[in-house]
């Protein structure tokens, strides 16, 4: 076992990172092998940690296994607490780029992005091109752009700062979507998944720990 690529996944674990092929080819590497994911499991679980594949197999990312120790429920209400806020927009960029893509299927892990293209595609229809500028008014997305290309370079600058995108060019033209959006998927099903079960609130602290 490489150690150096241990301390590498380990530490970006637990620091929060969602580690995908994109983002982190070598700890995404790293973790393919069966007997580097459990020695990865075994060192977190001494700290009440595990390490959880997204449902689409694409992404890897640390999860508490006990909400009940001291600071975690803390933290995992704080941080799903700042994931909730920032769901809508993300949810509403998602439904445009569904729109722009030729088979009109969702954005996933490892797709890959132009955005001189999706701005053609988006100026080509008024509704997309409103989509995009009240997309700008949010919290998240807010821009003070006057022209379709203002906005979506500043939607796409802020997804790679999210972690959602990753550059491939120095002009910053062209990305690739990472892990993070079936991390986003998952936390969405749970969501809808709480909504449909009357859950106490440590119980439902307990299936966002899961995710966090």
């Amino acid at each position: 076992m490489d150690t150096a690529v241990f301390a590498q996944t380990t530490r970006a674990l637990l620091e929060g990172a969602v580690i995908c092929e994109t983002s982190s080819p070598g700890p995404y590497r790293f973790l393919q092998s069966e007997s580097n994911l459990e020695a990865v499991r075994d060192y977190l679980v001494r700290i009440e940690r595990s390490v959880r594949a997204t449902d689409d197999g694409k992404a890897f990312f640390c999860a508490y296994l006990d909400i009940s120790e001291p600071g975690a429920k803390k933290s995992v209400k704080g941080q799903f607490r700042d994931f909730v806020r920032d769901i809508e927009p993300l949810v509403k960029w998602l439904r445009i780029a569904r729109e722009c893509h030729p088979a009109g299927r969702p954005l996933e892990a490892g797709d890959l992005l132009t955005g001189s293209e999706m701005l053609e595609y988006i100026e080509r229809s008024p509704i997309l091109s409103d989509e995009l500028t009240e997309l700008t008014k949010s919290k998240v997305f807010k821009s003070t752009a006057q022209d379709g290309k203002g906005r979506m370079r500043l939607i796409l600058d802020k997804l790679v700062e999210q972690g959602y995108l990753t550059k491939l060019d120095s002009t910053g033209s062209r990305f690739k979507a990472t892990g993070r959006w079936s991390y986003l998927y998952d936390v969405l099903e749970t969501i809808r998944a709480m909504e449909n079960l009357d859950l106490d609130q440590d119980e439902e602290l307990s299936t966002q720990g899961d995710l966090l």
